[in-house]
């Protein structure tokens, strides 16, 4: 027998899309999303995403981020091993900004993996960026297998046009 919460304010986050059910995503549609750090990548520099019209904030909203590890993915699209995170990610950050670079959210990447939140994504409610002004930054010198890729899986809902 499954129980129903009653209450207004629960209501109130449920249409003002303040909360969500987080055992599931219908509807949703989801995009890998693979960040190569250019050889000789510089640490405490941005990383930008490369454009992706579908994620802009006048295509879609994005509703949740995840990071995948080795844990999750052994291998990325094009055949190589995603950077072994868990130790690395507690030292980045994610950076989602709009049209005139202006931040919207700065994520740490180490709330973007699965398994350090108990399985459950990192959910957002994402309307006004522009992906290829996100970025990624880390904060330290001594990350070993830097030339491999990130991969995210970037979960969003496409906006209807007139």
């Amino acid at each position: 027998m499954a129980y129903k919460v009653i209450s207004p304010i629960m209501d109130y986050f449920l249409a003002n899309d303040m909360c969500k059910d987080y055992t599931s995503i219908e509807g949703e549609r989801c995009m890998l999303v693979q960040l190569n750090p250019p050889t000789g990548a510089r640490i405490q520099r941005p990383l930008y995403f490369d454009s992706s019209t579908m994620l802009d904030g006048d295509n879609c909203t994005i509703t949740a981020i995840e990071i995948l590890t080795t844990d999750v993915l052994s291998k990325s699209p094009n055949n190589q091993d995603p950077i072994d995170g868990l130790t690395v990610f507690r030292y980045g950050v994610l950076v989602v900004s709009d049209l005139k670079r202006q931040i919207i959210a700065q994520l740490p990447l180490s709330t973007l993996v699965t398994n350090n939140n108990n399985g459950k994504l990192k959910f957002t409610n994402f309307n006004t960026q522009v992906w290829q002004n996100c970025y990624i930054e880390f904060m330290i010198n001594n990350i070993t297998n830097f030339d491999r890729p990130i991969l995210f899986n970037v979960y969003y809902v496409p906006k209807i046009k007139n």
